[in-house]
């Protein structure tokens, strides 16, 4: 059974990363790739996801069994619309609260209660990328929050203003996103 819920989640995550690389065509498209790529440089958004895909695990598993999670969501996929969530690039900072769903690791200190990805400051190793044959830019960057736990962030922009993003944890296991990007006022 164990090994059964593995491989439908590796399956499930497969196909959502094969559904979100389709080359957006110029009819659903908002914005012209050079465009996507000055916003994504002059850094003046933000992404708001609709759905978490945690690791899969037993423990999610089990929780996912018994009722606990919202309406619509799976132990691999947790429909968080109408949930706090963020990546905001505004002024050369970045500010980011992610509901997490997902285990801790290595005896990883709780500091609060709030079991949120959360960091602030001024990104480290940001790269924007344009990726001309998929259509769509990639942005990376390193950052980490007041408790010292790494984030490493990779979001992809799309040409039709929707976003993926994924955060590798220093002490939490991986989680993905997905949802939409839409330019601030400056």
């Amino acid at each position: 059974m164990k090994y059964l819920n593995l491989i439908v989640a590796s399956a499930c995550m497969i196909f959502l990363m094969a559904c979100g690389s389709r080359k957006i065509s110029d009819k659903d498209a908002k914005y012209e790739l050079a465009k996507l790529y000055t916003i994504a440089s002059e850094g003046n958004y933000e992404v708001v996801s609709n759905f978490a895909y945690p690791t899969a695990s037993n423990a999610l598993t089990q929780i996912s069994n018994s009722g606990l999670l919202s309406p619509g969501s799976s132990a691999a996929a947790i429909d968080i619309i109408g949930t706090t969530n963020y990546v905001r690039f505004k002024d050369g900072e970045v500010s980011g609260y992610l509901p997490f769903y997902g285990e801790r690791l290595n005896g990883a200190r709780i500091a609060n209660n709030d079991n949120a990805i959360e960091f602030q400051g001024t990104p480290e190793e940001l790269n924007v990328i344009t990726n001309e044959k998929k259509q769509l830019i990639e942005v990376s960057f390193k950052s980490s929050d007041r408790d010292s736990e790494d984030y490493l962030v990779n979001m992809t922009l799309y040409r039709n203003g929707r976003a993926s993003l994924s955060v590798q944890c220093s002490e939490r296991s991986f989680m993905r996103y997905s949802g939409e990007f839409m330019v601030l006022a400056i």
